[in-house]
């Protein structure tokens, strides 16, 4: 299975990015150059989506594919089929019948936020990702986190957190906070599969491997 499709966005802290002075956190350009991924890449995602307007979860598996630099292809399989295509800052919505939707990537900052994160993970590129956020990273190589805040106040408005969880040379899991109470978190390759197979949240959660990096 190819790796990794790497983060929407497009999904916490304001702090900066680790440096030598700061041995306990891992520095992001080498986590980065350790899960790049050239193009064509793709890899297989399970997708929980939680929003004040559902009265339970939206599970969601598909496919992330990138067929070339500067593409992004979103392909739900189930529970609906549907394309999402990010195509040189324009975006294309497919959906069985439904009238196709195009729209510029300018109107939707959260898919603006998970296609930077996306692209920078597989080019292995932390300037595209500091373009947009700021960076904190916790953990070590074989279980790291990256936390990004927004730069920009319009993006902001949209997107309160994004956040990278992987380890051992591969990108799990990205949680994306919106504002107004949406969430996602995607599982990513092979966590995605057990995700999807896993009887409760909380054994999907556990996939991440969160428990031992929160501070609450």
């Amino acid at each position: 299975m190819k790796r990794l499709l790497l983060a929407a966005l497009p999904l916490l802290a304001c702090t900066t990015p680790a440096t030598g002075a700061d041995a306990g956190s891992p520095d992001p350009v080498r986590l980065l150059a350790g899960i790049a991924q050239p193009a064509p890449a793709a890899t297989v995602f399970f997708e929980r989506r939680v929003s004040p307007l559902l009265t339970e979860p939206l599970l969601l598996r598909g496919e992330l594919q990138q067929p070339r630099k500067g593409s992004l292809i979103k392909a739900v399989g189930w529970p609906y089929v549907e394309r999402m295509s990010i195509v040189d800052g324009k975006v294309s919505v497919e959906r069985d019948g439904e009238r196709t939707r195009h729209f510029s990537l300018k109107r939707a900052p959260e898919l603006v936020a998970i296609n930077a994160g996306f692209e920078a993970m597989l080019d292995g590129d932390v300037s595209g990702l500091r373009e947009r956020f700021e960076l904190a990273t916790q953990g070590d190589s074989s279980h790291w986190r990256i936390d990004l805040s927004p730069r920009s106040p319009r993006l902001a408005k949209k997107i309160e957190a994004m956040t990278l969880i992987g380890g051992n040379g591969e990108l799990r899991c990205v949680d994306l906070v919106q504002q107004g109470g949406e969430r996602s978190r995607m599982w990513l390759g092979d966590v995605a599969e057990a995700a999807a197979n896993a009887s409760d949240e909380a054994t999907r959660d556990a996939l991440c491997e969160t428990a031992s990096l929160t501070n609450d």
